[in-house]
C-alpha cells in the first residue's frame, strides 16, 4: 500500500513531499527504511528500490530533498548537504510518527549524494538501527580532484567566487546541466556524461519523473566539495552498515569507499558488484543484485522474518 506523504523540514518552513510504502501483509508495526535520492535526482526513480523493500515486509519513507520534486523549497534546483542531513532527521521523526511502522526498528538507505547523507546522520542520531549506503559520496573535494585533476579543482573554485560576485551584483543563481550525452559535442560543463547515466537520467525504464529539471544550481557544486563524511567514520559505533559499491565506478573512487568502510569499527560489510555508478538502478545491470545485498541487511539488522518476494 503506498500513499503520499509530507513533513516539515527541520526549521519547519518548508513542505517536504513523498510517499510511504508499506507491505500488503503485515502482523503489527514494520521497520522502516528512510530513502531519498541523490545530487539533482528525483525520488520518483527509485519508487522501484522502495517497492522492492516494501514487497520483502518493510516500510519504506521515499520523499524529495527540499527544492526539487514536490518538495518545497527555494532556489529550485539547489542541494545543500548540511540541509538534507538535517531534513534526513526530521523524516526520521515522520516515520516514527506512522501507525505502521515500529519506531525502535528505523533504517536509512542512501545512494550517491544521500550515500554520504545516511552516513552522516547515523553517526549522529542515535534513531538509527541500521544503514545502506550505496556509492556513497564519501569526500567532495577529492572525489572532484579525481574527475577533473587538480587544475579541475582550482577552476570550479573560481566558477564558485563568479557566482558571489554574480549574486553581490543583484543576480540570481546561474544554472547548470545534469547530464548530457556523451557524443554531444564538448563544449561547457555537465554533471553527468557517460553513456550509463545518459541511460539512467534520460531514457531509463521509468522514462522521465515529472517535474525533473536537467538543471541543478551551479553554486551546489560547492557545497557537495566541500561535504566530507570521512570525520564520521568512527563516530558510527555499533550501528550495522552496508556498504555497496559498484566496480566500474567511474565518479566515485573506490578507495575512497574502502578508506571509510575501513575506519569504521562496528558491524559491517562491503558488497562489490560489477557495475558502473548508475546502473546499479537499472534492472539487469546491477539493480537486484544490490536490492537482494540490502534486503539480507535489513532483514539480519532488524530482525525481520524474511518474506517470499512476490
Amino acid at each position: 500500500m503506498n500513499t503520499e506523504i509530507e513533513f516539515p523540514s527541520y526549521e519547519g518552513a518548508l513542505t517536504l513531499r513523498g510517499t510511504a510504502y508499506s507491505p500488503d501483509r503485515a502482523n503489527g508495526r514494520v521497520p522502516v527504511v528512510i530513502m531519498t535520492h541523490g545530487m539533482a535526482d528525483s525520488a520518483e526513480r527509485l519508487a522501484p528500490a522502495a517497492q522492492w523493500l516494501a514487497d520483502h515486509g518493510f516500510g519504506v519513507v521515499l520523499y524529495d530533498h527540499r527544492g526539487f520534486g514536490p518538495s518545497d523549497g527555494q532556489p529550485r534546483q539547489e542541494f545543500d548537504p548540511v540541509a538534507q542531513c538535517r531534513d534526513m532527521q526530521m523524516a526520521i521523526t515522520f516515520a516514527q510518527s506512522c501507525d505502521a511502522f515500529d519506531a525502535d526498528r528505523v533504517a536509512l538507505w542512501g545512494t550517491s549524494f544521500s550515500g554520504g547523507h545516511v552516513l552522516a546522520v547515523a553517526a549522529i542520531d542515535t534513531r538509527v538501527n541500521a544503514v545502506v549506503s550505496q556509492a556513497p559520496w564519501i569526500a567532495g573535494t577529492e572525489i572532484t580532484r579525481h574527475i577533473l585533476g587538480a587544475e579541475g579543482l582550482a577552476a570550479f573554485r573560481e566558477v564558485f567566487n563568479d557566482e558571489r560576485r554574480r549574486l553581490l551584483d543583484g543576480g540570481r543563481p546561474s544554472l547548470s546541466p545534469v547530464v548530457r550525452h556523451p557524443d554531444a559535442p564538448e563544449g561547457g560543463f555537465a554533471l553527468v556524461d557517460t553513456q550509463e547515466g545518459y541511460d539512467y537520467l534520460i531514457s531509463g525504464p521509468a522514462g522521465l519523473p515529472k517535474g525533473w529539471m536537467n538543471s541543478f544550481t551551479t553554486r551546489s557544486l560547492e557545497h557537495a566539495i566541500e561535504f566530507d563524511v570521512r570525520p564520521y567514520a568512527g563516530r558510527l559505533g555499533t550501528i550495522p552498515l552496508l556498504m555497496i559499491t559498484g566496480s566500474r565506478d567511474s565518479l566515485i573512487p573506490g578507495e575512497l569507499v574502502r578508506e571509510f568502510y575501513d575506519l569504521v569499527n562496528g558491524p559491517k560489510q562491503l558488497t562489490v558488484l560489477d557495475a558502473e555508478h548508475h546502473s546499479l538502478y537499472l534492472p539487469g545491470k546491477g539493480f537486484e543484485e544490490s536490492m537482494e545485498a540490502s534486503t539480507r541487511w535489513f532483514t539480519e539488522h532488524l530482525q525481520l522474518e524474511a518474506v517470499q518476494h512476490s
